[in-house]
């Protein structure tokens, strides 16, 4: 667009801080594909084969890693690959990981005590004047709960943590 409005190459270089021959090379793909995404090149070819990279998914898809450079250093001592992390953080991308938090759950939870106590509570509504508090109390300070981070998840899954808490029942 800048090449468009008159800029030169040199103006746009220094405006998008990259060299002039990138901006040149942009500018001529764009006129030739007429597309204003440039298109990747596929690069190097992956530095694990189909059974490292079935085996590698596997064991991220059971432990959860905080940090692409810890995956980058699992990598390395397994198989002997070396990654950087931004191109550990776009293979996993490109196999089906995101960066995402998960889901929490309460240490001990009981499905069925929990679904009895969703009827009980429905129940309670219904049967509660609108203009009636139904109050809660609970024991537990919000600073002994389980602090979660993000971590390298497999897209379209959830994985759980149990939430821990001061309180004994």
């Amino acid at each position: 667009m800048l090449a468009d409005d008159g800029f030169t190459y040199r103006e746009i270089a220094r405006v998008l801080l990259i060299d002039e021959e990138s901006v040149s090379a942009h500018v001529t793909t764009y006129k030739e594909t007429k597309k204003l995404k440039i298109s990747h090149s596929p690069g190097r070819p992956c530095k694990l084969d189909q059974a490292q990279t079935d085996e590698l998914i596997a064991h991220l898809t059971e432990v959860t890693y905080v940090k692409a450079a810890d995956i980058c250093a699992y990598v390395k001592d397994k198989y002997g690959a070396i990654f950087t992390e931004h191109s550990m953080a776009n293979w996993l991308i490109a196999h089906g990981f995101v960066f995402k938090k998960p889901k929490t759950t309460p240490r001990g939870a009981d499905p069925e005590k929990q679904k009895e106590f969703i009827k009980k509570y429905e129940a309670l509504l219904r049967d509660t004047p609108e203009d009636e508090p139904i109050l809660f109390f609970d024991a537990v300070h919000p600073t002994s709960e389980t602090k979660v981070s993000r971590g390298w998840i497999r897209k379209g899954t959830d994985k759980t943590i149990e939430t821990t808490a001061s309180r004994i029942e």
